[in-house]
């Protein structure tokens, strides 16, 4: 829980309820969606070079190893292993691609247009997760400041609830003066109840921010 004024940590270690502890990582290569991009980065250059190779011409061998038995007339099954025969096959082969209509120079291009837009996802990603970074630290510093000044209104409302007490002991006040001062103490500790739940959902997104998705644009 956080501490009475104390200021929290945004980077500092989080321990949940079940004594997990997770430590924030707000660096864009740490993100789950960056990291996802830059796999299928290097998913369409191993493509890109898959379709150049596919010019080069294409040497194929194969190998079949077999054994033959023939028994002996006037029986089902060979009585010796010397009835078994060897059978093995060899076979190598050569592909040239001579002429393929255009298909390997059309496989090349597909695949160099898969490449470029999947590099364009990933500084997209990368763009997107600086941005999100940004709000989520921006978003905590606000539920950080909102919980500070929560406490210090929650501090003068007690104070003058006190003072309220003390006149209307005295007969300076009515109870309705005194009844009034109760309700601002009472909506300034609510206040500081949702303030200070609102920093602890901004410190937990925080320390989470890393295998988060990346908001869409437009959505809330």
């Amino acid at each position: 829980m956080t501490t009475r004024g104390a200021r929290v940590n945004p980077t500092g270690p989080l321990t949940l309820a079940d004594d997990r502890t997770l430590v924030p990582d707000t660096a864009v290569a740490s993100r789950a969606p960056v990291r996802q991009a830059e796999a299928a980065v290097r998913a369409q250059e191993s493509a890109v070079r898959a379709a150049k190779l596919a010019r080069l011409p294409a040497l194929q061998l194969s190998s079949t190893y077999q054994r033959f038995a023939y028994p002996p007339d006037g029986t089902f099954l060979p009585s010796a292993l010397d009835l078994y025969f060897p059978n093995w096959n060899v076979s190598l082969g050569l592909s040239v691609p001579v002429l393929a209509g255009g298909r390997l120079k059309g496989e090349r291009m597909v695949a160099e247009a898969n490449l470029a837009e999947a590099q364009q996802r990933l500084q997209q990603s990368r763009e997107g997760a600086a941005l999100d970074a940004l709000l989520a630290l921006n978003q905590f510093a606000q539920a950080e400041a909102a919980y500070l000044a929560s406490v210090g209104t929650d501090a003068q409302a007690a104070k003058a609830y006190q003072i309220a007490e003390v006149r209307f002991r005295e007969g300076v006040s009515t109870t309705l003066e005194l009844t009034e001062v109760r309700v601002q103490l009472e909506q300034a500790r609510l206040q500081r109840v949702n303030a200070a739940r609102d920093l602890e959902v901004a410190r937990l997104r925080l320390a989470l921010l890393k295998d988060l998705p990346l908001p869409i644009p437009g959505a809330r």
